[in-house]
């Protein structure tokens, strides 16, 4: 049995072969021979990886938890990898949003001093030109 392209392959009377299913025959059971073990073939869920799970007639298993791990681990990966990215987008999100309050304060308070500067500016030049022309 090897592994190839992410799907698991088994040799059936000396030739390789990977069983395959259609989406409505996912959970169906097929059974053959192989050097005379029986094989209980099944796929993982609904999607078109294989999951070969290898039974002997007396019930006695050996490669059976290492294909489950194997099929197992990919739905996990997916999932995993989903909720890293949607965490991430969150996190972005979160990020964006405080920059641009942050920003739209500072611009607040920039503008605020600006103005307070200016109508300083007017009124001390008002009263100058005031004083100046008194004189």
């Amino acid at each position: 049995m090897e592994k190839s392209k992410g799907k698991l392959r088994v040799e059936r009377n000396g030739k390789s072969w990977l069983p395959t299913f259609g989406p409505k025959k996912a959970l169906n059971i097929q059974e053959f021979n192989t050097n005379s073990k029986r094989y209980y073939v099944r796929t993982c869920g609904h999607d078109s990886r294989v999951c070969i799970k290898l039974n002997y007639a007396k019930g006695v298993v050996t490669a059976k938890d290492v294909i489950e791990k194997y099929c197992n681990s990919s739905r996990k990966l997916i999932v995993l990898v989903v909720v890293v990215v949607v965490v991430v987008l969150v996190v972005v999100v979160v990020v964006v949003v405080v920059v641009v309050v942050v920003v739209v304060v500072v611009v607040i308070k920039v503008v605020e001093v600006v103005v307070a500067v200016a109508v300083t500016v007017v009124v001390a030049a008002v009263v100058m030109v005031q004083i100046v022309a008194e004189l």
